[in-house]
């Protein structure tokens, strides 16, 4: 009997172990479908369309494509806004810059200043949903021949000038100095587990590169896509359309390691509690098979029926207890091991350590309500007589 409720409470153990992973992967799970990306993910689509240089040799021939897409992909029916630029965000590329402010005379390290940067058209913000906090937006009068502009986002700002008014101040990514027309919301390039980082744009028509084409829609996706592809292949039939995505299944496939290993974590953790539920149901079935002639012999020395369904209980709880004990000891120990795989989520936290054995003692319970009816309904004098 000893043996049997040693791998009860091994098995309690394990599922209170299990079902505290789960709990925490699920909440950190839950926090990122919750994090704000700094974007609209909503019918918005991008492509990758890099022009080859072998058709494409100078900035002006790019320029003057790019003139004539944008504009017949915005007229398009369902769409609302068109975009392009050197990457977005989940589209696998992006460019690092060092910064330099005017005015620093700080040295910095460089990894320190390094800041994302991408080269974007006048309605890429609107199209991406970015909003804009301060200042104003890129247009047309951003050209090649006109004062070298950036846009930086809230990041950058705390990061790079914490107590200045960026507006108007002077930065340089590349080898021109460039002044700061406006301020945009942080985003997370990178998906919800990313952190926020520092960016600079620059207007398109400054800083030429293209590679990614993105659609604002007012209907689903997949029905713009076809005419979008018409009017390249007009324009350009030679041109390859690669990694089409919408961006709410760019998001869905960023996180789709932690859905994994949460559905993974929480099988396992259900087929442990189910087993460690089953083996004390089974272990008190057992006791009470073995005790019967002892119970009955109780109830006719006067033992009241509540009195056997407490023992009967009172044995299973100390199983749960203990098994639910050594169980919140492993997982505090352990769940430091998962910390890397949790957002906005301590690997300590409190609420689920204590809602695992909870739940488990809860479901273990009810599982020994069968042998505790049993024992209740033995007849003493019948079960002397059976002995």
């Amino acid at each position: 009997m000893r043996a049997l409720n040693g791998l009860v409470v091994m098995e309690i153990a394990l599922a209170v172990v299990l079902l505290t992973f789960a709990g925490l992967l699920t909440k950190s799970f839950a926090y990122l479908l919750h994090t704000n990306l700094g974007y609209r993910t909503d019918r918005l689509l991008t492509f990758r369309m890099p022009l080859p240089a072998s058709r494409y040799k100078n900035d002006e021939a790019i320029l003057r494509f790019c003139d004539r897409l944008l504009p017949q992909l915005a007229a398009l029916p369902g769409v609302v806004s068109a975009a392009a630029s050197e990457s977005v965000p989940l589209g696998g590329t992006y460019s690092g810059t060092p910064v330099e402010i005017e005015g620093q005379t700080s040295h910095r390290d460089w990894a320190e200043v390094m800041t994302r940067s991408a080269d974007v058209t006048p309605d890429y913000f609107r199209t991406m949903g970015i909003p804009l906090r301060a200042g104003r937006a890129f247009d047309a009068s951003d050209t090649a021949g006109a004062e070298p502009v950036a846009i930086v986002n809230q990041a950058f700002v705390r990061k790079l000038m914490p107590g200045q008014s960026p507006l108007g101040a002077r930065v340089r990514l590349d080898k021109e100095w460039q002044r700061i027309v406006g301020v945009v919301g942080d985003t997370r390039y990178n998906g919800p587990a990313d952190t926020v980082e520092a960016e600079a744009y620059t207007p398109f028509a400054q800083n030429i590169w293209l590679e990614f084409v993105a659609l604002r829609t007012a209907i689903p996706e997949e029905a713009v896509m076809s005419a979008a592809r018409h009017v390249i292949r007009k324009m350009d039939p030679g041109l390859a359309i690669t990694e089409v995505r919408r961006m709410r299944e760019s998001v869905d496939s960023a996180t789709e390691m932690q859905r994994a290993m949460m559905a993974l974590v929480a099988a396992f953790a259900a087929l442990t509690l189910g087993m460690a539920t089953l083996g004390l149901g089974g272990v008190m079935a057992y006791a009470v098979s073995r005790r019967k002639r002892e119970i009955g012999l109780r109830m006719a020395l006067g033992a009241r029926r509540a009195d056997v369904v407490r023992a009967i209980l009172g044995n299973a709880g100390r199983l749960i207890l203990v098994g639910s004990a050594i169980g919140m000891l492993c997982a505090f120990a352990a769940a430091r091991a998962l910390e890397s795989l949790l957002y906005g989520v301590r690997p300590h936290d409190p609420a689920i350590i204590v809602a695992a054995p909870v739940v488990l003692g809860a479901i273990a319970l009810l599982a020994c309500l069968a042998p505790v009816r049993r024992a209740a309904s033995i007849e003493p004098m019948a079960a002397l007589r059976q002995e």
